[in-house]
């Protein structure tokens, strides 16, 4: 058997790594070198307990303020797209508690158990990668979003997480760099059992780990078409030429939409862009070392080895991938007033890359309503930490699928791509 994954960020590269565990021979396509993506500057942190899904009710009655600040960690760019306010419509009808209960439920359970799966990987890949449990704070600066992470806190605890409320004191004891700020702290939700680990390292090790297998071959090319005969995916045509394969996987990130809109495939995904700079740790003392997100600025931290990781801003601005300095230096100048001095400013790698965000925040993995063609997509800001689970049921479904076919024209009904995933 053989199968064609379009996409080598995160999401691909774990996904041709099960295909190949179960023997398939696997073309990993790319226009981009593994990893350069999406997945390549991102914030870091492996949010396996602690899950706040985007579309929450609470940020209702916070959009009008956060579009008119100059600062807003939130920017909207209006424009004529169908698809873009259908997203935002469902984004809003997402907003509601009944939502909130359904998409936290779903996402901690693939989050435990890709958990798992990637501490499997690296204790038999021997990986590293700047992986760590670091534990994470979770820093609030207003009591009503306090409150409202405590009722998430509670949910949570009844899904199997480990995690509470502490106090501004209570952080700076759990991590003294964060004492200059403590009179700005309300409270923070404390998860001991998060962990960090350098994506752009992680995608490397799996593209070793795949190349050294049978079997699997990288090609870089840019992916045009899909093409389908009958109700069939049949070959790629890719800037090289065609590639044909028994079936293919799509998971190429915000650029999945081009690729399926042809077939008939409306994917509910939008690119949320976001930026991160990585600074050169000088002074150890002062720079955090567990995991830090500030929800009220949408800033994350994470120490990576020598190095921290700054991501952060959530902006609906289609594929912009301009860098703009006033973001970089808002990234920067939050850190310096959280952390005070601690690295060396002059030489950050500024980034930016697109999350394909779903207007829920539940990815979409399965089979699409074309037969022989495969989704692995809309992970949003949760593609590092959910990609590992996604990627094993999805390989695991499409294995067992093709097998039963035995040559058998398969036939698919519905459009099961927009239903979310089912673990048994």
């Amino acid at each position: 058997m053989h199968v064609a994954v379009i996409g080598a960020g995160i999401v691909g590269l774990t996904t041709a790594w099960y295909l190949a565990k179960l023997g398939v021979d696997v073309t990993l396509v790319d226009s981009g070198e593994p990893g350069s993506g999406a997945s390549g500057g991102n914030g870091g942190q492996l949010s396996y307990d602690f899950v706040a899904p985007l579309a929450d009710p609470s940020v209702i009655a916070k959009i009008p303020s956060l579009l008119w600040q100059k600062q807003s960690p939130l920017r909207v760019r209006w424009r004529c797209d169908l698809d873009f306010y259908r997203w935002l419509a469902g984004f809003m009808r997402a907003c509601n508690r009944s939502s909130v209960v359904n998409t936290t439920e779903l996402l901690l359970k693939l989050a435990h158990e890709s958990r798992a799966l990637a501490v499997d990987f690296f204790e038999q890949e021997s990986a590293t990668a700047d992986y760590r449990v670091a534990g994470k704070l979770v820093l609030f600066r207003d009591q009503p979003s306090f409150n409202s992470a405590q009722r998430q806190v509670a949910l949570q605890a009844k899904l199997g997480s480990e995690q509470r409320a502490v106090t501004a004191e209570e952080c700076v004891a759990i991590e003294p760099a964060l004492a200059r700020d403590a009179a700005n702290i309300v409270g923070a939700i404390w998860t001991p059992t998060e962990a960090v680990v350098d994506t752009a390292k992680l995608c490397e090790k799996l593209m070793s780990a795949l190349s050294e297998r049978g079997g699997f071959r990288f090609v870089r090319a840019q992916v045009g078409r899909v093409c389908v005969t009958g109700n069939s995916a049949d070959r790629l045509i890719t800037s090289i030429g065609e590639l044909r394969a028994d079936a293919y996987v799509v998971a190429a990130g915000t650029q999945s939409k081009r690729l399926l809109r042809p077939l008939g495939i409306h994917l509910p995904i939008e690119p949320l862009k976001g930026y991160s700079i990585t600074v050169p740790i000088t002074q150890d003392a002062a720079a955090p070392s567990v995991s830090i997100t500030d929800s009220a600025k949408k800033i994350v931290y994470a120490r990576l080895g020598n190095r921290l990781r700054i991501a952060g801003m959530a902006e609906l601005v289609g594929h912009d991938s301009s860098i703009e300095q006033a973001r970089v230096d808002q990234l920067s100048k939050s850190a310096l007033d959280l952390f005070g001095e601690f690295g060396n400013f002059k030489e950050i790698s500024p980034w930016v890359g697109f999350r394909p965000a779903t207007p829920s925040g539940v990815p979409i993995f399965g089979r699409s309503s074309v037969a022989g063609l495969y989704l692995n997509v809309g992970h949003g800001g949760l593609g590092l930490t959910l990609s590992f689970a996604s990627s094993f049921w999805l390989a695991r479904a499409l294995v067992e699928r093709m097998s039963a076919r035995s040559g058998a024209t398969e036939k698919e009904g519905g459009q099961t791509w927009l239903q979310s995933f089912q673990c048994p």
